[in-house]
């Protein structure tokens, strides 16, 4: 077996590095970066998205909806500007090209850009917060909304000609099965029915955004792309709260 690192005795050759060695740190990087992508990012998110139902809910007890909204994402627009211009400025310090600078920004991908964010962060949320404010229960609200992977799926298949894995197939029966079990109980109970309404469409809103956002790809920076999504957002609440 070769030894990392080979000592030899010979005068001046000193240490002599197997290219094992060499390979380590390579080899430890990308086991700590698929580590990191692959456990512990989807562990923050599943915390975070299923947090903020239960957040919302107290939420809107305080505050009408629209308007918790339209303070959250005036606040995420100017969070994202300030950590765009810091980017930037580091950029220009270290004399480094990042791989968005030459990303194609014309009006008709801003534009698009800015509908996946009236889509995912307006009428989704806008819808959910309703639903919430109305008195539908947070739990039953992360279910239905929770479908969208599903229907996002279903809809990749015939939009982009996606194929789907068995494993695929099975994730997304055993997922729909488990909505149903839950749900066809308290059909027809006291669950409001405007609130189921309105996160249905809500569920319709996030399942359009996710596609349009595919369909863009990467054609816009991630910061960038987030600042437009985040604005047109705000603008939207700036009309809902107007009206």
């Amino acid at each position: 077996m070769l030894s990392p690192l080979r000592w030899t005795r010979s005068t001046g050759q000193g240490i002599r590095i197997s290219p094992l060695a060499l390979r380590l740190p390579h080899t430890l990087r990308r086991g700590c970066r698929r580590m990191l992508f692959r456990v512990f990012l989807p562990l923050i998110f599943v915390g975070l998205w299923s947090s903020a139902f239960v957040t919302a809910k107290v939420g809107v007890v305080y505050a009408t909806p629209f308007a918790m909204l339209l303070v959250r994402f005036t606040l995420v627009s100017l969070l994202f500007l300030v950590m765009l211009l810091a980017a930037r400025w580091w950029q220009r310090r270290r004399s480094a090209h990042n791989q968005h600078d030459s990303a194609d920004t014309t009006a008709s991908v801003i534009l698009q850009t800015a509908l996946v964010g009236v889509l995912l962060h307006g009428i989704y949320l806008g819808s959910v917060f309703f639903a919430l404010s109305v008195g539908l229960s947070a739990g039953i609200s992360a279910l239905i909304v929770s479908l969208q992977p599903i229907l996002a799926s279903v809809l990749a298949i015939s939009l982009f000609s996606e194929r789907l894995r068995m494993q695929q197939i099975a994730g997304i029966a055993i997922g729909l099965l488990g909505v149903v079990l839950v749900l066809w109980p308290k059909l027809g109970g006291s669950m409001p029915v405007l609130g189921l309404i309105s996160v249905t469409i809500g569920l319709a809103a996030v399942t359009g955004g996710t596609l349009l956002q595919k369909k863009i790809g990467k054609q816009i920076g991630l910061l960038p792309g987030n600042i437009i999504q985040t604005v047109a957002a705000s603008l939207f609440f700036i009309v809902i709260c107007s009206t």
